[in-house]
């Protein structure tokens, strides 16, 4: 009964992150069309805000615990490595992908991540997926193509840089899938989480020489950050990470692809979006993958 209840919780807290994810998407996009901020300031801004506060929390909590992790030479290069080819690299050849083509191929890119996590995670253990991963697999990777395609193939003419940038970031979903998994049972998510948000986001505040672009003005501008910084990277990765340490690197992988279902949501309550059948077939076959894992 425990493991079941463990499941659970599992599942709950891999679906709020990915509806916390479609929360920020829906910002995101108010950002971008509304106010016209680039994406490179509010990458910035979601890593080094989100960082900053949660690690507040775990001082707070842990105290002097929350440094232990600099005592280790190698659990820091862990972290170190999480940080760069994680969180940060991640960020970056998303929107890269989204530069050198548009935001569906890099969709469709990012979520061919679960496919090399099931790899890794059969190579890693020795085992093959079972039949029921593989169908959810399916499901996930159809759903994400009809979404973004409509089943048009003419499409997806996708320059050969927007296809290797769009695989190495779903290559950099697997790197903060499970690179910090000792690391998080050692020395607790919020830690690891929280100095690896602020590393990325000091990388990035140089690397995108962040002192070139301009921020928001005004209240509602203000609120879509809070709601980008707040519920997509301060909970989103938290839950994600949450239930990343209940259900393995595979499921949890499989269940987030929600999240274009619930950005599909939140966007058409909140900004008025209006959808095609297509889109529909789409948003039921990733919620079919997600109810055949959760109903375990």
């Amino acid at each position: 009964m425990i493991l079941k209840d463990n499941y659970l919780m599992g599942v709950i807290w891999t679906l709020l992150s990915a509806i916390f994810w479609g929360v920020s998407a829906t910002c995101g996009q108010y950002l971008f069309e509304e106010k016209e901020i680039d994406a490179k300031w509010l990458v910035v801004v979601r890593l080094l805000c989100s960082g900053a506060f949660l690690f507040f929390i775990a001082l707070k909590t842990q105290k002097n615990r929350a440094f232990l992790i600099f005592t280790n030479k190698f659990d820091t290069f862990v972290l170190v490595f999480y940080a760069i080819f994680g969180l940060f690299a991640c960020q970056y050849t998303y929107y890269l992908t989204i530069e050198l083509s548009n935001a569906a191929i890099a969709t469709i890119l990012q979520y061919t991540s679960p496919v090399f996590i099931m790899i890794y995670v059969a190579i890693s253990t020795k085992t093959l997926p079972k039949k029921l991963e593989i169908l959810a697999l399916f499901l996930v990777i159809s759903g994400v193509f009809v979404l973004a395609t409509h089943l048009n193939l003419n499409s997806l003419n996708i320059p050969k840089k927007a296809l290797i940038i769009g695989l190495i970031s779903a290559l950099c979903i697997v790197v903060y899938s499970i690179t910090p998994l000792k690391i998080n049972q050692k020395y607790g998510i919020l830690t690891c989480l929280s100095l690896g948000l602020m590393i990325s986001g000091v990388i990035a505040f140089f690397y995108n020489k962040f002192w070139n672009y301009s921020g928001v003005s005004d209240i509602n501008g203000y609120l879509a950050v809070f709601g980008v910084v707040f519920f997509g990277t301060i909970l989103s990765f938290s839950f994600y990470m949450k239930g990343l340490s209940i259900l393995g690197p595979t499921k949890t992988s499989l269940i987030a692809a929600l999240e274009p279902v619930a950005t599909g949501f939140f966007v058409y309550v909140f900004l008025g979006v209006r959808y095609e059948v297509l889109d529909y077939v789409g948003f039921l076959m990733i919620i079919a993958c997600t109810v055949l894992l959760a109903k375990k």
